[in-house]
């Protein structure tokens, strides 16, 4: 998972090698940007005919549909790994609040999200599949009962 186009460069580059289809995970932790201020489109400059798609990666439910035109609108394989963190932007930042952190964990710091229950996440991302979807996962604060619950959409 990538915060920039120079690094998604990098990264195609260094598995070209191989010779193997490669997904890209995208950052987009809230808005409509990546860390490195860059649109999400400015992907389709570097892709080539290896990529199965782009997912944004650790994505709440309604950061990913702020996204959901501009990644239908790349016309390639597109997805999603929901987070259940209650933000992923604490104030006054990220680094202050965890050093604060009696635990380390993340959950201390961003929160978590007590109404992305399994089968809420599994509409959720039904309304998503039926958008276009086709990369379905979860990511952080998200458990075996959740996943559990996303695989029952491949049979929708």
């Amino acid at each position: 998972v990538w915060s920039s186009i120079k690094e998604f460069k990098c990264g195609i580059e260094a598995v070209k090698e191989f010779d193997k289809p490669y997904l890209i995970g995208m950052h987009i932790s809230e808005g409509s940007r990546l860390p490195s201020g860059e649109k999400i489109s400015e992907i389709q400059k570097i892709i080539d005919n290896r990529s199965l798609g782009i997912m944004l990666s650790c994505v709440s439910p309604e950061n990913f549909e702020k996204n959901l035109k501009e990644l239908k609108n790349l016309n390639i394989p597109f997805g999603f790994k929901l987070n259940a963190f209650i933000t992923t932007n604490p104030n006054p930042s990220y680094a202050e609040n965890y050093l604060k952190s009696k635990s380390g964990n993340p959950v201390e710091v961003l929160g978590k999200r007590e109404d992305l229950t399994p089968e809420n996440m599994a509409k959720i991302a039904y309304k998503f599949k039926e958008a276009g979807a086709t990369i379905i996962g979860g990511c952080c604060e998200t458990r075996p009962a959740h996943i559990k619950e996303l695989s029952r959409l491949a049979k929708k």
